[in-house]
C-alpha cells in the first residue's frame, strides 16, 4: 500500500513537471522581460518599407492586389503619426499611388487621405483629399493603424491594441512546452488563451528576450469582439517569422521580418496575404518638439466624416485641431445647435403642403374630365 502511495505521488510529480499546461513563475518572467524590452519601443522614429501580396481562393472583383509602401513611423507613448506612400498594382500591373496620414493621440485619431490616382496609360490624373476623424471612438482608427499590412507595427508585438505577451500575461493561464528552435536560436515556446484569441510565441531568452516567431488565432468562439471586427469572417490567423534585429543602447529593436495573414471569410473566399518589413534610420528616444508630428496638416475648413456622429445629417469641418459642426446636409448654410432639427422639419411641411395642392388639383382635372 505504502509503495502504490508513492509511485502515485511520484507520478503526479512527474505530470507537473512536464506538462504543458503549468503556469509557472519562469514563463511570466520570460514574458514580462520580453514586454519589457517592446515598451522601450515606444518612443522612435524609423523609416520602413513594406512588400505586400495578396492571394485568393476565387479573385475578387476588383483583382488580385499588391503593393509597395513606403512609411515614415513617428511614435512618442500613445501617440502615433504614420504618412505612408504606397504605389498599387492590380493582376501585377501599376495602378495607382495612394499617399496617406494616420494621426492616433492619446484621446482622439485623424485618417487623412491624400489619394493621387494615374490610370495605366498614364495620361489621366485624379486628386482626391479627405479625412475620417474621431475623438470618442479611438479604437476604431487605432487597430488598423496598428494592425493593417501597410506598417510592421506587428513585429512590436500587435495583433491588437494590446501587445501580445501582456494579453498572455493577463489571461492568467500560460501553457510551456518548452525549448524549441526557430532558425539558430533556441526559444522558449509560450500559449495562451487571451480574450482576443489564441496566441503562441518563441521567445529567445539569450538575445534580449525578443520574438522570434509569433502566432495569433481569432475566431468568434475565442476572441472577444471577433464578430464586430471582423463581419462575415470564420477565422483570422496572423504568423509572424524571420524577425531580425538590431540592439541600440541596449535596446533590441526588430528591423526585418515577414508576416503571413490567412483570413477565411462565410462567403468561402478566402485570401492569403505576405508582407516583408524593413526598417531603417532608427531613432531611439527622439525629441519631437519644434517638429510637425502628431500635427494634422488637414486643410481648415475642409469637410471631414466624423465617426462619432454619423447619423445626424451634420457636415463636419477642420478647423486645424478638430472636427466642428459646419452645416446640415439640408440646410447648405451655416449650422447652429437646435436649429437643424426645425429646418428640416419645415422642408418637409412645405413639401407635404405642395405635394397636397398638387393633389388637389389633379383629381380636381380628372372629375372634370368624368363630368363631362
Amino acid at each position: 500500500m505504502y509503495r502504490l502511495f508513492v509511485t502515485f505521488v511520484y507520478l503526479i510529480v512527474l505530470s507537473i513537471k512536464f506538462s504543458p499546461f503549468v503556469y509557472s513563475d519562469d514563463s511570466v518572467l520570460v514574458l514580462q522581460n520580453c514586454l519589457d524590452n517592446l515598451e522601450r519601443l515606444n518612443v522612435i522614429e524609423y523609416e520602413e518599407t513594406a512588400s505586400v501580396k495578396e492571394n485568393w481562393t476565387k479573385t475578387p472583383p476588383g483583382g488580385l492586389l499588391s503593393k509597395e509602401v513606403i512609411s515614415h513611423v513617428r511614435r512618442d507613448g500613445d501617440s502615433i503619426d504614420v504618412e505612408h506612400q504606397e504605389k498599387i498594382f492590380l493582376n501585377g500591373k501599376f495602378d495607382h499611388l495612394q499617399a496617406r496620414r494616420d494621426i492616433v493621440l492619446a484621446d482622439s485619431a485623424i485618417w487623412q487621405i491624400k489619394d493621387h490616382t494615374v490610370s495605366q496609360n498614364f495620361n489621366e490624373k485624379n486628386v482626391y483629399t479627405g479625412a475620417i476623424v474621431t475623438e470618442a471612438n479611438r479604437r476604431r482608427l487605432l487597430i488598423p493603424v496598428l494592425c493593417n499590412e501597410n506598417s510592421g507595427f506587428v513585429l512590436d508585438g500587435y495583433f491588437d491594441e494590446f501587445r501580445f505577451p501582456k494579453l498572455m500575461l493577463d489571461s492568467g493561464h500560460i501553457q510551456n512546452f518548452g525549448e524549441e528552435l526557430i532558425g539558430n536560436y533556441p526559444c522558449v515556446h509560450l500559449q495562451a488563451k487571451t480574450l482576443k484569441g489564441d496566441i503562441s510565441v518563441w521567445i529567445d531568452q539569450k538575445n534580449g528576450h525578443v520574438i522570434r516567431k509569433a502566432i495569433s488565432t481569432k475566431n468568434k468562439e475565442n476572441a472577444k469582439d471577433f464578430t464586430s471586427d471582423f463581419p462575415g469572417w470564420i477565422s483570422y490567423v496572423d504568423v509572424i517569422e524571420d524577425i531580425d534585429y538590431k540592439c541600440i543602447d541596449g535596446v533590441y529593436i526588430p528591423v526585418t521580418g515577414k508576416r503571413t495573414t490567412t483570413q477565411k471569410r462565410e462567403s468561402g473566399i478566402d485570401s492569403v496575404t505576405t508582407a516583408l518589413y524593413a526598417r531603417k534610420n532608427i531613432l531611439l528616444s527622439p525629441v519631437f518638439k519644434g517638429t510637425n508630428a502628431f500635427v494634422s496638416d488637414f486643410p481648415k475648413g475642409e469637410r471631414v466624416g466624423n465617426i462619432d456622429d454619423k447619423d445626424s445629417g451634420v457636415v463636419y469641418l477642420w478647423n486645424g485641431k478638430k472636427a466642428t459642426a459646419g452645416y446640415t446636409a439640408l440646410e447648405g448654410t451655416a449650422y447652429f445647435k437646435g436649429t437643424g432639427n426645425v429646418v428640416r422639419i419645415l422642408l418637409m411641411l412645405s413639401g407635404v403642403v405642395m405635394m397636397s395642392v398638387w393633389a388637389f388639383f389633379k383629381i380636381r382635372q380628372i372629375v372634370n374630365k368624368a363630368l363631362k
